[in-house]
């Protein structure tokens, strides 16, 4: 029986399997049971059984008088059943043998091994492809990581080399300009004075691309950030196209600006919306008949939440098919009508990227030979700025340079200059050091100086530093981009020192972005020029910080002696100053102290000490620590603290009638007229 179904496979004869095959069971066959007999019919009870079930058991079983055997969940496999019976006379017959064989499940057949061993290797296989393209994308994401690298070093090579480049062009720039504008000032003959101002236009034409690119490559780089503040748009654009007004009269060209309101707050960054009107307005005029009309149209749109700015001529257009391409970079409108006033390209990719940086928006319209029309939209309120591009007031937005319409039109007469300095012996001129490695240029700066100041020159910042150590200038004029020690170097160098700290500075440089003067004013320096400047300006900013120096000396003659500065002190100066004060306080009795004396406790040399006393208060040393003797004095005789005599000994004076005549000197009258008019 097979799981309780009958089923007779034999008799008691053992078969051949290789005649009859043994019967095969499925796997869910394998519940067996045997039932047997033995032929011997005399006392069949006594009858007795032994078997074993080779493939599962080990050996035979006990005599036992059962005439089946039941065996459950047999395993796969082949077996053979052994049978063998004994009678009452102990006779035991031959056995007899089943075989059979139970089938193994279908996940164990060998077709279900080849499966398996099929689904194995593809495992593995797509294991290895997994590993494969894992490892690859880990390459391409490192080669794509080192390429946004390299591409990004790119881009710092590529600023510094606009940056490099900018230097390089404004410097011949600043000698082309310089003495241009001085020939202008000599009032020269009509035809000369034309040749002039055409060169001067084509300089400030060139320093205006140089400029524009420094833009881009700002924008690029995302070092230039937006600083918006709220602004009455329309007195903004009025004064700004006002501006041009000179200049589009000039050219026979009629400029209007229409707004039905007086008063639009937006937050704009006013620098940065001045190079984009400045643009617009430009090739408005430049690229319209004489004649024509140039409309400024400003206007709120209360349901868009923004304001329009539209700047409208009547020129000669663009082709339709050149319009969708007009803000790209370096493109240019390939028109002959337009040959005459060839741009660079920068100009209007500059003007979009500006406005998108204030997330607006900017459009064209336009028809060949009627004119062309463009639209900004600018969003209002604040929504749409980040808290850190707002600010707070004009004043905190205002950046350092501001863009001029003689950038954009160079026909005006520049007038001479005139100063208000007088003639003074060379011993009484101002001291300047001019650091700046370009020999021309700093040929051009001593030729603009020298017949108001003495001159020392260095051409680079470490020897300018030495310098200014050696022999304390009443200035610096340094250039920002030198070998070695440049000049933000040199700067913070100088006022870091105590020697140099008073001494005003003015850097020279060619990189024009407010980021870099910003810089320039945080290391200290007094003032930035950027090249090309106009030499008048700088004969006013050298001629402004030494007068403020002047009077800075006056000051410290005025009131050191009279110990006001015993007030917290803000300045490194006025520390110095009362340090060597309070030296001279110690030793006031002492008739042999002496310069040398002061010099060495203030840590310096005689040469050094002298000059910065005498920078600080116009005063030689000896002369000042004779001052600070004479005031204590003066205090003492208020004070009716002993006789004339006693106090010139108490504050260093051996002699009294060198005492009479110092003190006479500084006062206007002798000690006695003193006391008596204090008594």
């Amino acid at each position: 029986m097979v799981n309780g179904d009958s089923a007779i496979y034999g008799g008691a004869y053992t078969f051949p399997e290789d005649v009859f095959p043994a019967p095969q069971l499925t796997f869910d066959h394998n519940t067996v049971r045997f039932q047997y007999a033995a032929p011997y019919y005399n006392a069949p009870d006594l009858n007795m059984y032994q078997f074993y079930l080779e493939g599962f058991e080990a050996g035979w079983s006990k005599w036992t008088k059962e005439t089946m055997v039941d065996y459950r969940q047999l395993p796969p496999g082949h077996y053979r059943f052994h049978l063998r019976a004994r009678n009452y006379y102990n006779s035991v017959c031959e056995g007899s043998v089943f075989a059979f064989t139970i089938l193994p499940p279908w996940y164990k057949t060998p077709w279900a091994y080849t499966i398996y061993a099929f689904l194995i290797v593809a495992l593995l296989l797509a294991v290895r492809h997994s590993e494969v393209n894992r490892h690859n994308h880990k390459m391409q994401a490192y080669l794509q990581k080192r390429e946004a690298e390299k591409l990004k070093e790119m881009d710092i090579l590529k600023t510094r080399f606009f940056t490099n480049i900018s230097h390089e062009f404004r410097t011949p720039l600043a000698l082309i300009k310089g003495p241009v504008e001085q020939e202008l000032e000599n009032n020269p003959a009509p035809a000369t004075r034309r040749r002039m101002q055409m060169v001067g236009r084509n300089v400030n034409r060139l320093m205006h691309l140089i400029g524009q690119l420094l833009d881009l490559t700002a924008l690029e780089t995302k070092h230039m950030s937006l600083r918006a503040v709220k602004t009455n748009i329309i007195p903004f654009v009025q004064g700004l196209a006002m501006g041009f007004a000179s200049w589009a009269e000039r050219r026979n060209l009629t400029l209007k600006i229409f707004s039905k309101e007086t008063a639009i707050d937006v937050y704009i960054d006013r620098d940065l919306m001045e190079k984009i009107l400045n643009n617009l307005l430009s090739n408005a005029i430049k690229f319209s008949r004489k004649g024509g009309v140039i409309e400024t149209i400003i206007k709120r749109h209360d349901a868009k939440q923004a304001v329009e700015l539209i700047i409208k001529d009547h020129g000669i257009g663009i082709p339709q098919d050149k319009l969708p391409h007009i803000f790209d970079r370096f493109y240019q409108v390939d028109a002959s009508m337009t040959r005459e006033h060839e741009g660079s390209g920068i100009g209007l990719a500059l003007v979009k990227e500006l406005v998108e940086l204030h997330k607006g928006t900017i459009s064209v319209a336009s028809r060949e030979g009627l004119g062309t029309t463009f639209t900004i939209v600018l969003p209002l309120g604040r929504a749409h700025l980040s808290t850190d591009e707002i600010m707070a007031s004009v004043t905190e937005s205002k950046r350092v340079h501001r863009i001029s319409v003689n950038e954009f039109d160079f026909t005006h007469d520049v007038g001479p200059f005139h100063s208000d300095k007088t003639e003074t012996s060379q011993e009484e001129k101002p001291l300047l050091l001019i650091v700046e490695d370009h020999a021309d240029f700093r040929r051009f700066m001593i030729d603009t100086l020298h017949d108001a100041y003495r001159i020392i020159e260095a051409t680079n910042g470490n020897t300018g530093l030495k310098k200014a150590l050696e022999k304390i200038p009443d200035l610096i004029i340094s250039d920002v981009m030198m070998p070695g020690m440049n000049g933000y170097e040199l700067c913070d160098a100088v006022k870091r020192n105590d020697l140099t700290c008073h001494i005003p500075v003015i850097l020279l440089t060619a990189k024009a972005a407010p980021d870099d003067k910003l810089e320039g004013l945080g290391v200290g320096a007094d003032d930035y020029l950027s090249k090309p400047f106009d030499s008048r300006e700088l004969l006013s900013r050298v001629q402004n910080l030494i007068t403020q120096r002047r009077k800075l000396q006056a000051y410290y003659q005025q009131h050191i002696l009279i110990k006001t500065l015993k007030k917290p002190l803000l300045s490194t100066d006025e520390q110095f100053l009362q340090k060597a004060l309070t030296i001279v306080e110690e030793h006031l009795e002492n008739e042999k102290f002496s310069v040398d004396d002061l010099a060495g406790g203030l840590g310096m040399s005689r040469s050094q000490m002298h000059r910065k006393i005498h920078a600080l208060t116009g005063k030689a040393a000896t002369h000042f620590i004779r001052a600070i003797r004479l005031q204590h004095a003066a205090e003492f005789i208020r004070a009716d603290a002993g006789n004339i005599t006693e106090i010139a000994y108490k504050v260093g004076f051996g002699s009294q009638s060198y005492f009479t005549r110092c003190f006479a000197e500084q006062f206007g009258c002798s000690p006695s007229e003193y006391k008596r008019k204090h008594a």
